[in-house]
């Protein structure tokens, strides 16, 4: 197994699994707010993540040892660690700014949690000492965090203009000298194939080019967005190398829409962070120790039910979730 591959998803990981990633903790702290969740309740999201970790990565991904010296497992252990701390704090934001899961939601959550607790939760050993009002509550706590996420999809700081988030595709030349590049441009400029142009000069090269903003020096990516279907681009000096580019696409619809689902993703990770980062400056979230250690503990025993994250986000038929 290739330890570096691990490393590098290993932050994919958590954020599909879990709903913060890197989330620093910040000082000072006033309020103290102790974490409501029982052991069980912790241990039954740890085993659904658990399983979830091995069918990606088979159950050898624990003898992985990252960069640090650390094992995988114990990192992977402290993320689900603060997975719980952050829990917490997204619904006491919620709670703040007046977020609550309304009549029909709580219908749906307790009908999807009811259905969980039968099938993935009585009859493991594991969570023998699980409640249905437990499994119930944990539903609450995870769709009601969703909830607050989807809010702040509103805030002004998350939206991702089309211009933003352009993809534009382009064939991309590259020649053995200045000189050589600008008499190819003349012949492209003219309609002549790239591919016909570089053909049988090795010092040539042609490859097609899927650009977003920020990916090339900024007078290089305007002259490049500027471009219509068809037209070919000044010669351009990047990276040592000269070349032109013909424009294929001015706007891939299909590909814009990916890649602004993305940047919005990643702006709302930092809008939430922020607030989370406000809201742990003001109140001081205490996890007991030992029920951790408890729940570190049991985190090998055999869970064969369903995936918690996907049962509650299946049960909460809500918009954005």
């Amino acid at each position: 197994m290739k330890q570096g591959w691990f490393v590098r998803r290993f932050a994919v990981l958590c954020l599909a699994v879990l709903l913060l990633s890197g989330c620093a903790a910040a000082e000072p702290k006033e309020e103290t707010v102790l974490l409501p969740y029982s052991e069980q309740q912790m241990l039954m999201l740890v085993l659904s993540a658990r399983q979830e970790t091995e069918q990606l990565y088979t159950n050898e991904i624990w003898k992985v040892t990252l960069g640090s010296g650390e094992s995988y497992k114990t990192r992977y252990l402290r993320e689900l660690r603060n997975f719980f701390l952050e829990l917490c704090a997204l619904n006491g934001m919620a709670e703040e700014r007046g977020i609550r899961l309304d009549t029909e939601e709580k219908k749906q959550l307790s009908a999807a949690a009811q259905i969980f607790y039968e099938s993935s939760v009585r009859g493991q050993e594991a969570l023998s000492g699980l409640k249905p009002e437990e499994t119930e509550n944990m539903f609450y706590q995870y769709a009601l965090a969703l909830k607050l996420k989807e809010s702040m999809l509103g805030d002004r700081k998350t939206e991702i203009s089309e211009s933003e988030a352009r993809v534009v595709r382009l064939e991309e030349l590259q020649a053995e000298s200045k000189e050589a590049a600008e008499q190819l441009r003349t012949k492209a400029g003219n309609g002549e194939e790239l591919k016909l142009l570089a053909k049988n000069n090795p010092a040539r090269q042609v490859r097609l080019r899927v650009l977003v903003r920020g990916e090339l020096p900024k007078d290089a990516e305007d002259a490049l967005f500027a471009l219509e279907d068809g037209a070919v681009s000044e010669v351009l000096s990047l990276e040592g190398r000269y070349s032109f580019f013909r424009c294929i696409s001015s706007y891939d619809e299909e590909a814009t829409a990916a890649h602004r689902a993305e940047l919005q993703a990643e702006r709302l990770r930092t809008v939430v962070k922020e607030a989370y980062e406000d809201y742990i400056t003001a109140h001081r979230i205490e996890m007991n120790a030992s029920r951790w250690q408890s729940v570190e503990r049991a985190a090998d025993q055999d869970y064969s039910g369903e995936n918690f994250f996907s049962a509650v986000r299946g049960g909460f038929a809500h918009e954005g979730t």
